[in-house]
């Protein structure tokens, strides 16, 4: 059994992320708003069948609307919405997947369409090495943001209660897990969609289709690692304060810098979701409380 692969020993000492172009510049930007568009039309209908189902029926439209056919009204109870759009994240991401893999590697002209999703050989101690300093690298940055601030992370609590009071210093995302953490049976459903679906459609969008085009770019390896990175934390921005989105920029600065070692979206994902799962534990212990 190899505890460090091949790839985890090169990585020591080249990064190993193509020096062939993947995406054309133009084509790599279609390529990420045809994605987010998806992504989020995809994540909203999921959303609104869940939310319908919960209540136990679809609301149509009134005679008013007959013209137009029928339409699913807006949801009249927006957390709840939130709640279901978050446990229809998994089925909208494995679609994302497919999607991003057939226009990637079969909608696009040879050497202009390929996304870095070869499986690394790191071996299964490496696997553990590489995701284990991330999360050691992720806190540390946390923690010494929030010191060098002078500010008390119990205040940024997302649950408004027990460990902090202040509900508006948490995002959108952090705050409906933590409510969704009073309840361990929607918490469990919520769960894969937090830990798995998420980090495969964020990392596949931002840190795939737009990643390669910037870096094939004049912009090169280190205006992909800054823009990909800003525009995820602003993706993440929604309700959440900018000390929040900033240390959101440092992670994804850390996750392009890991994309360019190792050359493979896989390894993005696995210290993603790794941080994740972290995360939502953390709030299922401040939920519960």
């Amino acid at each position: 059994m190899t505890f460090f692969g091949v790839d985890f020993k090169r990585a020591r000492r080249e990064w190993l992320y193509p020096t062939e172009v993947m995406q054309r510049p133009w084509r790599a930007s279609l390529f990420f708003i045809l994605l987010f568009v998806i992504s989020t039309i995809l994540q909203t209908v999921t959303g609104l069948i869940i939310y319908y189902a919960w209540h136990g029926a679809f609301a149509m439209s009134g005679p008013d609307n007959a013209s137009s056919g029928f339409l699913i009204s807006l949801p009249s109870d927006q957390e709840l919405f939130v709640k279901a759009s978050i446990i229809g994240l998994l089925p909208s991401a494995i679609l994302i997947l497919f999607i991003a893999l057939f226009f990637a590697r079969f909608g696009l002209a040879k050497g202009m369409g390929r996304l870095p999703l070869r499986l690394p050989q790191l071996g299964w101690l490496g696997w553990i090495v590489v995701v284990s300093v991330f999360g050691l690298v992720m806190l540390g940055i946390f923690s010494g943001t929030f010191t060098a601030l002078g500010i008390d992370p119990e205040t940024y609590a997302p649950n408004g209660g027990g460990l902090g009071n202040d509900k508006s210093s948490a995002g959108v995302i952090e705050k409906t897990m933590a409510a969704l953490a009073k309840d361990p049976v929607l918490f469990a459903m919520a769960l894969p969609s937090v830990v798995l679906a998420a980090p495969l459609t964020e990392e596949i969008i931002f840190r795939g289709a737009l990643f390669s085009g910037i870096a094939s770019s004049r912009l090169g390896r280190a205006g992909a690692v800054l823009i990909t990175a800003a525009l995820w934390a602003l993706a993440h921005a929604s309700g959440a304060p900018w000390l929040f989105v900033g240390v959101l920029f440092m992670m994804g600065i850390t996750l392009g810098l890991i994309l360019l070692r190792f050359g493979s979206l896989w390894v993005t994902i696995a210290c993603h979701a790794s941080w994740n799962a972290l995360s939502a534990l953390g709030l299922f212990g401040a939920g519960t409380h």
